[in-house]
């Protein structure tokens, strides 16, 4: 047993299940007076304690299988195990077939080349001289040694069918089990298992800074590609650039399909152009608030919106927003806990990365959907500026917050995929994976997310990192004390680099002792900052290394996008939990749209002017409710008093003329009593074409 578990020291194997075959000869183990009963000594002893009598008995054998259920070592136990894998030749019949008694076949368990393996061996037998934990994760036995007893009557060939089909049924439930997100994208899961080979070399830790050419080995190529190939839209249509008509189409398509399975005699229809009306006013509803969705209809003046109001209706509103549906429920995944809106996620996810602006500083952190009802995947976060509700992992943009992608939190036992680097690395591999390749990232994350293997399997994927990593993980690290730095100078600071992975730690103090990893930024050369002095009462100069400096400047991009979408927040609420999923995503839209007219315009508008004209554009294009009932015995003398028409409205069709309350005519500036029913603007008859046109 021992020179098994050699082997699987020597081969560096994260996982085995040992299985342990009885002897036969059919013998008994010379303890059968005790075999049968069990009593509280002979269960408690140890596992090897308790089978070794019996394996060494006869002329047992053992066996290592890997985690998908096929055949690795196989040889006897009385049999003298050769000490080096590489003199054992491969037994193909052996490997195809089950493993006979005196047999030995050798397949590889990880793949590489021969110097790749004689590394490994080097760095296990420096594991075992200084006495590290081993890296072998499980070592289970049998299900059959658990749940059948070793009797001394059963043959050993009905032993072995039992030991078969178990292992069959083993495999068998790996291969359906498993966390809920593998399940919905195996793409990514084929990515990740690539990403595992990339292991870095072992730890030379030496007191110098990175080198210049280090950096300039994630050099981004500068070109202005994307700025060029940006369109020159209005903000309507950039809005469009994500929210097409495709998008609007299959939430039509979804929300008559709803409504038939809520009642299969409902008559329920919606057309683009009303959800198009619905998309507005719920914009209006970030910046022009009421306490109830309602009061928009009222007959107050305090409260009432007549666009709304005119726009449609507060019962066509309503019905509209019951039966709003972005999935079929009938087809919903069954390990997706959030597939009412996963076609709306990975939609907007395509058009995000599609039409970004490529920049190279990105930043990864979590962002929160605001959300108090009852939901499994509701999450509580002290201490953030919202405590409640779902955690996202969102991918901005250090520049101006943009969203290349995100992907929702679905709770314990989602997101990791890969084993090594747990669940904050799995998922800066996973988003990462969605930006276009060739491309030199500079990625910016804290400590939940950074390790040390996380940036070697980036440094060899040619993206950088840069990011703040907890003392656990700093795989021994020769740095300074935490208690010992702390009682320097504010703004010393101390670090190591990783001359064989090209990577550098710093520990920095500043407020409280910082601890900091990156591959691509170093610690020269050293900046200053002003910082306030709680003991001395003043402001006081801090010298802070070159990879804080940059850390602190690039991270907010996740930060930026919750303060622009906070800024005017949709506060139409439902009591369907996947609304507030909806909102956010409707929002994050509108921010995306407005980063890119900001930078293809050279006439800037801020982000609540943007929002009005999407708003204003929609509405005034899509609506077409006719007024029932007798015409009002007073003119609606503000009917027409607005100044600015945005260009989608003017230039569209569906224009009429109508007489109205005098004012200046938008083309002349002369006094009229005639204008434009649907831009809502005083024209003379002769200046209508001109101002439709032009």
């Amino acid at each position: 047993m021992n020179d098994v578990l050699d082997h699987l020291e020597r081969e560096n194997f994260f996982s085995a299940d040992v299985y342990l075959m009885p002897p036969e000869n059919g013998e008994s183990d010379g303890d059968s007076e005790n075999s049968d009963d069990d009593d509280e000594a002979s269960v408690s002893r140890p596992l090897a304690d308790r089978f070794t009598p019996q394996i060494l008995k006869g002329e047992g054998g053992a066996e290592i299988i890997d985690e998908d259920g096929s055949h690795i070592l196989g040889c006897e136990i009385n049999e003298k195990v050769p000490g080096n894998l590489d003199d054992v030749q491969p037994n193909s019949e052996e490997n195809s077939g089950s493993p006979s008694t005196g047999a030995v076949a050798v397949t590889s368990y990880s793949s590489g080349t021969s110097s790749d393996q004689g590394r490994k061996r080097q760095r296990c037998q420096k594991l075992k001289t200084s006495k590290r934990q081993k890296p072998v994760s499980e070592v289970q036995a049998a299900p059959c040694a658990s749940s059948v007893p070793l009797s001394t009557g059963a043959s050993s060939k009905q032993w072995t069918e039992r030991q078969q089909t178990s292992k069959r049924q083993k495999s068998l439930s790996k291969v359906q089990a498993g966390p809920s997100d593998t399940a919905i994208c195996t793409e990514l899961t084929a990515t990740c298992s690539s990403a595992v080979v990339k292991e870095g070399m072992p730890r030379v830790w030496k007191k110098t800074d990175l080198k210049s050419k280090q950096s300039d080995k994630f050099r981004w190529n500068d070109n202005n590609n994307a700025l060029e190939n940006t369109p020159d839209l209005e903000p309507s249509g950039y809005f469009e650039l994500f929210w097409d008509n495709t998008l609007f189409q299959k939430i039509q398509h979804f929300s008559k399909v709803y409504a038939s399975q809520q009642d299969p005699r409902s008559s329920f229809d919606v057309t683009v152009d009303e959800l198009k009306v619905v998309v507005g006013i719920l914009l209006i509803s970030g910046y022009n608030t009421v306490p109830r969705r309602r009061l928009y209809w009222s007959c107050e003046n305090d409260v009432r919106n007549d666009m709304i109001a005119n726009a449609m209706s507060r019962n066509r509103f309503d019905e509209i927003l019951s039966k709003l549906h972005c999935a079929d429920n009938g087809l919903l995944p069954p390990l997706d806990r959030f597939g009412k809106v996963r076609p709306l996620i990975d939609y907007l996810n395509d058009t995000y990365v599609k039409y970004w602006p490529v920049s190279q500083h990105l930043s990864i952190d979590e962002s929160m959907i605001p959300y108090y009802g009852h939901h499994g995947c509701k999450q509580h976060i002290h201490g953030k500026p919202i405590r409640f509700g779902f955690k996202i992992w969102s991918l901005n943009s250090s520049v101006d917050g943009y969203c290349c992608h995100l992907e929702p939190y679905q709770g314990a036992g989602s997101g990791m995929r890969i084993t090594q680097l747990g669940l904050g690395g799995s998922v800066v591999v996973d988003l990462v994976s969605q930006l276009p390749t060739d491309q030199h990232y500079h990625i910016y994350a804290d400590n939940f997310f950074s390790s040390l293997t996380l940036v070697d399997h980036l440094t060899q994927s040619g993206i950088g990192y840069t990011g703040t990593i907890r003392e656990n993980r700093m795989q021994n690290c020769p740095l300074m004390a935490k208690k010992d730095l702390a009682k320097k100078t504010r703004g010393e600071c101390d670090y190591r680099q990783d001359v064989a992975n090209d990577l550098v730690a710093v520990k920095w103090h500043d407020n409280a002792v910082v601890s900091i990893v990156s591959n691509c930024h170093g610690v020269e050369p050293l900046r200053s900052a002003a910082r306030w002095s709680a003991k001395e009462k003043r402001q006081v100069t801090v010298t802070v290394p070159d990879v804080v400096h940059q850390y602190n400047r690039f991270m907010g991009g996740t930060d930026l996008m919750d303060r622009n979408i906070s800024n005017y927040r949709i506060t139409i609420r439902l009591k369907k939990w996947w609304w507030s999923v909806f909102s956010f995503l409707l929002s994050s839209s509108v921010v995306n749209a407005w980063c890119i007219h900001r930078r293809a315009k050279t006439e800037k508008l801020d982000l609540l002017s943007f929002t009005r004209k999407i708003a204003v554009t929609y509405i005034l294009n899509n609506s077409k409710r006719l007024e029932v009932g007798r015409p009002p015995l007073m003119p609606k003398l503000k009917q027409f008093m607005r100044r600015v028409v945005p260009d989608d409205v003017r230039t569209s069709a569906g224009h009429y003329p109508v007489s109205t309350s005098q004012n200046r005519c938008k083309v002349c500036q002369k006094n009229t009593k005639r204008g434009c029913g649907k831009c809502g603007v005083n024209l003379h008859d002769y200046c209508f074409m001109i101002f439709h046109s032009s």
